[in-house]
């Protein structure tokens, strides 16, 4: 019943029926009254279906039908704050899946015909939680595409959790061991390995100013951060430890512009904002950069990337960094076969200046990415694995380091994504890290692996 009322509605006009008076419902019952209604949203006749739903509601007001020819009612008559209202309310009083469905789908129209897109969209990823088919979920997403690119204001939300052996990027000795120096360092509780759960998040928010076929230029602002909540062992071996003291966050504004010249894409970019540790203000930052990415016919591209950020110590700190970036990538598309994918070839390079001795250096690094079209069972899967190289030449610890402190550090990552699985648009994401580092000094031997687990979004 409910499933043809929103049918009927949508196609009313291939119908005719004799006019309908709301004083019929005087000798009829809810569902004979129900029936009515309907007929007139077929017809078209929306003043008495609002008349016999307003009616209905007064009775019951958590007819959930009643709302919905209410709501269509409204829409059609052209009241799009009210239909909104409306399927609001049937949705809340819904049961079934259907009801579910339908009701979303009628408060995102409103929504969207009320100019509020945002709406529009949150309301269409809580249709698709309610979609039947894989058919209709693709008919969501589609729907929410098409209102995105119309919308200026993007948002963006991921959320992870994950347990780690390491979650303090801690030492693997409880001695602090410098080549080329006999005497040997001992280590604090807090400064080795502890293991326990992190928790981390991010909110991004995106505004087109404007826009046109070859250009783009928008303000971003960009929130993230990460919890740690450390295990009973690690709690036992640094029992002055707190959650909080491993905990960080960043919080940035900035703007973007992008241009499109031929197969040359153009991106300048300028960001500012604060990074916190454990709770306090770290540094403060100001990032400027730029870069090109060319793609041919053929699948094949190369990018490159520069910036630098200035960094500015706070908590009583006055120390400042000056960090350039470089970055040159190879890419890839290969669309045949059981390794059709996208790779890509990464090499870095930063460099740090600072008025702490023991943070000049740079760090030059070569990852490889690697995502494959075609599924593994129920999971799209993208793997990366990747080195870099630090050097730090005036590091000292009470003593300069001999010829200063060199790290040597290896990671891989495998990411499976399960797009079967989602709810309201967001697919469950496995992620299996780990980390490895040999330095000169041994405070900085460490290793991290763990498993993380999060959500991405899937339209």
């Amino acid at each position: 019943m409910f499933k043809s009322v929103l049918t009927c509605a949508a196609s009313f006009w291939l119908m005719t029926s004799a006019p309908i008076h709301a004083q019929q419902l005087m000798q009829l019952d809810f569902q004979s009254a129900r029936n009515i209604a309907a007929q007139a949203v077929r017809v078209g006749d929306t003043q008495v279906a609002i008349d016999i739903a307003t009616q209905l509601l007064r009775a019951n007001p958590d007819d959930t039908e009643a709302h919905a020819i209410l709501a269509s009612s409204l829409l059609k008559s052209g009241d799009t704050k009210a239909a909104y209202r409306a399927a609001r309310l049937g949705y809340r009083t819904a049961t079934e899946n259907t009801q579910h469905l339908a009701l979303a789908r009628i408060a995102s129209i409103a929504a969207f015909q009320n100019g509020r897109l945002t709406a529009s969209q949150l309301w269409l990823r809580r249709a698709a939680i309610h979609a039947p088919t894989p058919q209709t979920e693709a008919q969501i997403a589609q729907d929410y595409r098409r209102i995105a690119q119309q919308n200026p204001l993007r948002l963006q939300f991921d959320l992870s959790f994950s347990q780690s052996d390491n979650v303090n990027g801690g030492s693997e000795s409880e001695y602090n061991i410098i080549d080329g120096l006999t005497a040997i360092g001992t280590l604090s509780p807090d400064a080795q390995a502890l293991s326990g759960f992190r928790v981390g998040y991010a909110v991004t928010a995106k505004y087109r100013v404007a826009q046109t076929s070859d250009t783009l230029f928008e303000l971003n602002g960009h929130v993230d951060g990460t919890s740690v909540f450390l295990s009973n062992e690690a709690k036992e071996a640094s029992p002055d430890s707190e959650n909080s003291d491993f905990s960080s966050a960043r919080v940035t504004l900035g703007a973007t512009y992008r241009q499109n010249i031929g197969d040359v894409s153009t991106s300048w970019q300028f960001k500012t904002g604060r990074r916190f540790a454990a709770g306090d203000p770290y540094y403060d930052f100001a990032q400027y950069g730029g870069g090109l990415d060319w793609r041919s016919d053929n699948g094949f591209g190369v990018g490159l990337d520069a910036s630098r950020e200035n960094r500015f110590g706070r908590n009583d700190s006055d120390w400042s960094d000056e960090v350039t970036s470089y970055a040159v990538s190879l890419h890839k598309r290969f669309s045949d076969g059981p390794l059709a994918g996208r790779g890509r070839l990464t090499f870095s390079q930063s460099e740090t200046e600072s008025s702490n001795s023991n943070r000049n250096g740079d760090v030059r690094g070569i990852s490889m990415n690697y995502s494959f079209a075609n599924r593994v069972g129920p999971a799209q899967i993208t793997a990366q694995l990747g080195r870099s190289w630090a050097d730090y030449p005036d590091y000292t610890i009470i003593v300069p380091v001999p010829g200063g402190r060199s790290d040597d550090t290896t990671f891989a990552s495998i990411d499976f994504t399960f797009p079967d699985q989602s709810f309201a648009g967001f697919a469950p994401v496995l992620t299996v890290t780990g980390q490895w580092t040999e330095s000169n000094v041994s405070r900085f031997d460490r290793s991290a692996s763990g498993i993380e687990f999060g959500l991405r979004s899937t339209f």
